[in-house]
């Protein structure tokens, strides 16, 4: 009874007039140890909140409906959280806890972002071919704006590694080496700029090609979320559908054993993959002018990087220009929409594709 009686006190303080909150950050009594079903749910102005440390239970819908709220804190006290606690929470929700805890394992359930003592790492592959018939301008560019974008995210910058005019074997190797230490609450990006072949493959400097079915090989044995950036001529075929047609909407079903979307859960990463282009379709270098400066870039990586608020033709910051709902976080969705948009106002052959039309809420740029 105690313990309703303090629920009850608190929605009654805060949660006044069907839902309204008077602060948006929600304070709950330390003293508190249950959270009942469907407490706060409907208390749109709530943006943060810190659960007490003596909470042993979430109840059902908690803080669903909650649209506004963009961040909580979770202990390691609570063995139990109900069934939809966070629904229609919205994309910009991040789950602080703890590695391992039944919030981190609610969280990876329920594709929800989540910081459990996360690590954020990447391999930025830019290959020139320098001194080939085979040379090109942009992927160092591609690779220096990808790099400095990551690091300089707010709230999780990624520890970067740059890899330039690798051979095949190690590329592989590399990738090896750079993921070796994640764990299962971290993220891991790879990122590729350079030429691509008709069947998908990363066409490396010593005439070697690495084919998806490798790179996933290496890849499967990384825990946690895995984020896959390919800006190569027929990337598409990295992309996993049953679809066979050539059109627009063509993912290319030629990889579906290489790289196919996987549900997410305990010890089983979830692979996001965003390509330049279509299956069919090249992808091109070209000028790029920002503020009277001008530089080779891809399209579609310039874009990328600028909507997550780097612009690697001057080198600095920028806004978040892909954060269409304003929440601060880009989430793989909106990027996504932004750069592809962009790219073909540029080239109107280009057609970005993804695999993570089930992972909206998934939002590693902040």
């Amino acid at each position: 009874m105690r313990k309703l009686l303090i629920c009850i006190f608190v929605l009654a303080l805060l949660c006044p007039g069907q839902g309204s909150l008077a602060e948006s950050r929600l304070t709950l009594p330390s003293a508190l140890e249950v959270l009942d079903d469907e407490c706060f749910q409907g208390c749109e102005r709530i943006e943060t909140v810190s659960v007490p440390d003596k909470v042993h239970y979430l109840g059902e819908r908690a803080f669903a409906n909650c649209y506004n709220l963009r961040w909580t804190a979770i202990p390691e006290s609570i063995n139990e959280i109900g069934k939809d606690c966070f629904a229609e929470c919205g994309d910009a929700l991040l789950v602080a806890c703890g590695a391992g805890s039944v919030a981190h394992q609610f969280a990876m359930i329920n594709g929800l972002d989540y910081n459990a003592n996360t690590l954020c790492r990447a391999l930025i592959v830019g290959q020139s071919y320098t001194g080939t018939s085979l040379a090109l301008r942009g992927p160092a560019n591609d690779a220096r704006a990808m790099r400095f974008m990551l690091m300089n995210q707010s709230d999780r910058p990624f520890i970067t590694t740059q890899g330039s005019d690798l051979p095949a074997q190690e590329l592989l190797e590399k990738t090896a080496a750079v993921f070796a230490s994640a764990k299962e609450q971290d993220i891991s990006l790879f990122y590729y700029s350079g030429h691509g072949g008709l069947d998908g493959e990363l066409v490396c400097v010593d005439g070697m090609s690495v084919k998806p079915a490798e790179l996933r090989e290496e890849l499967d044995n990384v825990p946690g979320r895995k984020i896959v950036i390919i800006d190569a001529c027929y990337s598409g075929q990295w992309i996993n559908s049953a679809v066979a047609s050539r059109s627009v909407q063509d993912f290319s079903s030629a990889f579906v054993s290489a790289f196919m979307g996987q549900k997410r859960s305990a010890g089983n990463g979830e692979y996001f993959i965003i390509a330049s282009a279509r299956s069919d379709e090249e992808c091109m270098e070209m000028p790029i002018t920002s503020d009277d400066q001008t530089k080779v870039m891809g399209c579609f990586t310039y874009y990328f990087c600028r909507g997550c608020g780097w612009d690697g033709v001057t080198s600095r910051l920028t806004e978040k220009e892909a954060d269409g709902n304003g929440d601060g976080a880009v989430s793989i969705a909106e990027i996504f929409e932004y750069a592809s948009e962009q790219a073909l106002t540029v080239s109107p052959d280009q057609h970005a594709q993804t695999n993570a039309k089930t992972c909206w809420s998934f939002a590693p740029f902040r």
